[in-house]
């Protein structure tokens, strides 16, 4: 009981939920018998190295944890990895400002840079891709409620605001499968894919394409018309149902990617971005 520490940094033994004022961390300070758990057990490491590694690996499972997942796998050691991550980050402010910048977006932006430069194998490689454009999502703001209007063969489409096409060495869910085994991406699973991120209100969610449907989202750049588009994906692809001429089955093609908020009309993709608060990563 003697070796208990009061250094500001949170308890070992409770939770406050709250900071104390100037004039309770006096009290605190001159009876440590009337209050035990406002006090740190003794440790061989620094309690704010301890505290700055248990909102890192806290955060990077919040944000991204296949990614951290894939770079300690790779680096062999968990801890290896955040000693890695403090010694290249900026040198850390106080508990509350560490805090808030582990539970931001910076954080995330700021950690996919990092596994940037030390990602070697095709797993890490992977999860670097997909998180960059997760934290580039994240920093652009918040699409709002999407006006109303359908495809025409007039219409301008482009890709949401929301979504992310990326195009990959491999599957993300094979590596995810391959990282819970533990066993190595097989070759079978090292083939180029296009996956696409869709950004939502309460996270996101990662889906596979298909060739055609990566092709048509490609063509969607707020530059061709739909009829435009929709006889160039005929030409290559055919019709996409035998229940329309192939030209009015791709046009009915996009006003589904429309419906389901994957496409807009150039005239909605303006009107429908709104600033909006950063969140955790659901994926």
């Amino acid at each position: 009981r003697g070796l208990l520490e009061l250094d500001g940094s949170l308890s070992d033994f409770s939770y406050q939920g709250f900071r104390q004022p100037a004039a309770e961390l006096r009290l605190i300070a001159a009876h440590p018998e009337l209050f035990p758990n406002f006090y740190a057990v003794p440790t061989r490491l620094s309690r704010g190295l301890l505290q700055e590694i248990c909102l890192f690996v806290t955060w990077a499972f919040l944000h991204c944890r296949w990614l951290a997942t894939a770079l300690a796998r790779e680096l062999g050691d968990p801890w290896l990895l955040c000693q890695r991550w403090i010694a290249c980050r900026p040198p850390p402010g106080r508990s509350e400002g560490l805090f808030d910048y582990y539970s931001s977006a910076e954080f995330l932006s700021d950690f996919v840079r990092f596994a940037a430069t030390i990602a070697r194998t095709t797993e890490a490689r992977v999860m670097v891709t997909v998180y960059s454009r997760i934290a580039e999502l994240e920093r652009s703001p918040v699409p709002g409620r999407r006006p109303r209007e359908m495809i025409s063969v007039d219409s301008c489409p482009a890709i949401s605001p929301s979504l992310a096409v990326i195009r990959l060495p491999a599957d993300p869910e094979a590596v995810i499968d391959a990282l819970v085994s533990g066993q190595p991406l097989s070759s079978k699973k090292r083939r180029p894919v296009t996956v696409a991120w869709r950004r939502g209100q309460h996270g996101g969610r990662l889906f596979r394409l298909s060739a055609p449907t990566a092709h048509l989202l490609s063509l969607c750049n707020a530059k061709h018309k739909a009829y435009v588009i929709a006889s160039a994906m005929a030409s290559r692809f055919g019709g996409p149902s035998e229940r329309y001429d192939p030209v009015v089955g791709w046009i009915v093609a996009m006003e589904h990617l429309r419906r389901r908020g994957l496409v807009e009309t150039a005239t909605a993709v303006s009107a429908s971005v709104r600033p909006g608060p950063n969140r955790p990563t659901a994926w």
